[in-house]
């Protein structure tokens, strides 16, 4: 199976450097058949079996910290979600949709945001709860059968 794991976000504007970090965590644990996709492409998703997306969206209606599961029709309409970089994701998707080949399962992640205006680090509240939507990602991944190939060093 082939998986893309895609961080929508940047180091440059706070909370927003989330899904980079989350995607590097995941990165490391090189899972086989997973690529891990930081920036996000600005073309082609095609013959992907599967895409998950990580994502720091604003906070409108919930609290700093807390993690939502997005879901494909949001990840394919970019105003949805409020990212700042996701148009090009939603214009690849239906670009790879439109030659049918597009990803057979799509989920995403997303973590609302205490700041994203320009400045680097995360948010004290977005960095504590890193770990668990990195956990939900892995739990993602597994459920397609991704299998990590190295473990992380919990010291």
């Amino acid at each position: 199976m082939s998986i893309a794991v895609i961080a929508l976000g940047s180091d440059l504007f706070g909370d927003e450097g989330l899904a980079v970090a989350a995607s590097r965590v995941i990165a490391a644990m090189g899972f086989a058949g997973v690529e891990v996709i930081d920036p996000p492409p600005d073309g082609d998703l095609t013959g992907r079996d599967a895409l998950l997306v990580l994502e720091a969206v604003p906070g409108r209606n919930s609290h700093p910290g807390e993690i939502v599961e997005l879901r494909p029709e949001d990840l394919r309409d970019a105003s949805r979600t409020g990212c700042r970089v996701a148009q090009a994701l939603s214009d690849a998707l239906a670009e790879a949709d439109a030659l049918g080949k597009g990803p057979g399962c799509i989920a995403g992640l997303a973590m609302t945001a205490e700041d994203l205006e320009e400045g680097c680090g995360l948010t004290a509240v977005v960095y504590t709860r890193m770990p668990e939507m990195v956990g939900r990602a892995l739990e993602i991944l597994e459920r397609w059968g991704a299998i990590p190939t190295r473990a992380l060093n919990q010291s």
